[in-house]
Formats: C-alpha cells, structure tokens, sequence
C-alpha cells in the first residue's frame, strides 16, 4: 500500500480540492483529517461507492492506515488541515510520498518553505504542484506560472510538469457530487488532472 499526503500549511491552496481529484482518478481510500471535513462532506452528497472517504482525527491516522491496509486498500490519500500544527508533521511521517501544492503569489510561494522543512526532518520524498493557475496560452505556460517554477526551484524537489489551471468545472463537479473526470472527462481540466495523476502516480511508486 502507497500512501500521499497533500499538504500545505497555507490555506486557500486548492488543497482538498485536488485531494478529492487525485482519490477519484486512483481509486484511493480518502482520509480526510481536517476538522472542516470538506472532503468528507462531499462524499456524503455522492451517489457512487468510491472511492471510499473516512473523515479521523490527525491523531488515529497510525490506527486507521493499518486497517485499510489489513483490508487489502492500493492507494491512500491522506487530506489536512490547511494551517500549521503538529499533526502534519505525523502525516508527513507516515506518507511515501508528500505533495505540497501551492498557487503562485508571492505570499503563497513565501509560505512552502516552512512545509518543506517539514519534510526534509522526516527524510520522505516530496514533489510540488501548481495549483490555480492562470490558463496557459497556445505557445505555453503564462509567465507568472514559469516564475513559480523559477522560485520553487531553489528547494531542489520535483515540480509537476503540468500545473492545475483555475477553472469553474472543477467547483462545478464537486458541487455535484463528482469529480471533473466524471463530470466532463473530455475536458481541459480532466487531461490536467489526469497528467497529473500519471506524474504522481510514477513518484509514488518510484523506490
């Protein structure tokens, strides 16, 4: 079993948002360990089985990792708080791989230094991501999104090739009880979230 933990310790960075994503494209258990239980609150308006979403406390994540493993689970993707407390340092302990996402202001580019110190304590692997990006043009990626790119570089981790553009379909899906694959698989946000899924997917399995 292969655990990811999003992470940010700065809210409003689309987190919960690619969490539920990432859970529907793989097919993973969801934990959801924030006390707003937005995920959890999305599963319940959802008709479809999975992927199964468990909301638990930062503090039982050990407890219930072991249960869905006993019960046989591939993929764990473990949602948090989107602010700085001690349980994330549990998350990242117990995760293989760590996805910090982040938009590209300055304040929130400013703010993922403190994550990855996290990170670098427990010795995991972690990749970034760009979230809320504004949509790139035919000849590529906006400027302020390749300045992103620019800025995270110096933490040496990975950034996904393929940032998350800022697109109403995504609010759109989850206020149905969807998530954009489902909601409108033939769309731009769909093959985002697809490409990344494949990066992280190779990341994650990568010893």
């Amino acid at each position: 079993m292969k655990t990811l933990g999003v992470l940010s310790q700065k809210g409003g960075v689309g987190k919960t948002t690619l969490a539920v994503h990432l859970a529907v494209l793989a097919d993973a258990v969801l934990i959801d360990t924030d006390p707003q239980r937005s995920a959890y609150g999305w599963k319940r308006m959802r008709e479809a089985e999975r992927p199964v979403v468990t909301y638990q406390p930062v503090e039982k994540l050990g407890e219930i990792l072991d249960k869905v493993r006993s019960a046989g689970a591939k993929r764990v993707i473990v949602d948090t708080a989107g602010k700085a407390d001690g349980g994330l340092a549990e998350v990242v302990r117990l995760s293989d791989l760590v996805v910090i996402p982040t938009r590209t202001g300055f304040f929130d580019l400013n703010a993922v230094g403190q994550t990855v110190k996290l990170v670098a304590a427990t010795g995991r692997r972690a990749v970034f991501v760009l979230t809320l990006t504004p949509a790139p043009r035919p000849e590529g990626e906006m400027s302020v999104v390749r300045e992103a790119r620019e800025a995270l570089a110096v933490f040496k981790l990975p950034i996904a090739p393929v940032a998350l553009t800022q697109r109403a379909v995504l609010q759109h899906s989850l206020n149905s009880g969807h998530a954009v694959t489902e909601f409108d698989p033939g769309g731009k946000a769909a093959a985002e979230l697809r490409d990344l899924w494949a990066f992280l997917q190779e990341e994650l399995d990568r010893e």
